[in-house]
């Protein structure tokens, strides 16, 4: 947080989303939707046209966004949250871009079918792993584990763990 050393009404606060400003004292602040920042950790894309870019961004949300727009610009129109966490991998079914796949911490993993709206928890593992040491959980992941489609079977899914995991399909 700044302080204007001239006008303590003046503020602004910052962090993994961007900044926000006050000149009431801290009474009202500006906000983050008027602003290109955020901190992707990884990205990917879909198989639609124009092609969409997912990712998930530090301390908010996941986002897909149009590559190009039929506008002046790309704005706030031009992308929607999707599925997963802040910090997890991101990424759409090759045969159907409306349908996403993003990972959250501890193995938890969401499916959302963006035309219908339904979003829902596809863990392999219906156990929270928060706190718990590696010798009595069933799978280990990693803070943040791979999720990625099959290049010679983009009906199949694969999830890293300390195994890799395929789904059935």
């Amino acid at each position: 947080m700044w302080i204007d050393p001239e006008d303590g009404n003046r503020m602004v606060v910052a962090d993994d989303g961007g900044a926000q400003v006050s000149f009431d004292g801290g009474n009202n602040w500006s906000t983050y939707e008027n602003q290109p920042t955020s901190q992707i950790y990884r990205v990917s894309t879909d198989n639609s046209f124009p092609y969409r870019i997912l990712g998930a961004q530090q301390d908010n949300s996941t986002i897909r966004i149009k590559s190009r727009t039929y506008g002046v610009a790309i704005t706030d129109r031009d992308w929607e949250e999707t599925a997963g966490s802040e910090s997890g991998y991101v990424v759409a079914d090759p045969l159907n871009p409306d349908i996403v796949y993003g990972g959250n911490y501890g193995g938890y993993l969401s499916r959302l079918d963006h035309r219908t709206g339904e979003n829902r928890a596809i863990t392999v593992w219906p156990d929270n792993p928060m706190g718990a040491g590696a010798d009595v959980q069933k799978y280990r992941f990693q803070w943040n584990f791979p999720i990625f489609f099959s290049p010679h079977n983009p009906k199949k899914i694969v999830l890293c763990r300390q195994c890799i995991v395929f789904n059935g399909k």
